[in-house]
């Protein structure tokens, strides 16, 4: 399987210095490719990513385009 392009947003929490606490289910991180990439390279990128920015639960959101031919 191939990936024409990919958009990974990584959601946590950051110290927020002048309310001295954390905010949470913030925009920390996000990976674009327009490349395009194998499955295999992709799930690799996942489990990186993962080990990173230590992600215990891990939400996938799947959006498919297929173009049918014209016969």
């Amino acid at each position: 399987m191939y990936f024409d392009k990919t958009f990974i947003k990584v959601i946590g929490s950051r110290w927020n210095e002048k309310k001295k606490k954390h905010d949470r289910d913030i925009v920390v991180g996000t990976h674009t490719c327009n490349d395009g990439m194998s499955s295999k390279k992709f799930i690799s990128l996942l489990d990186e990513l993962s080990d990173v920015h230590d992600a215990d639960d891990i939400t996938i959101t799947v959006e498919v385009e297929v173009k049918q031919n014209q016969y």
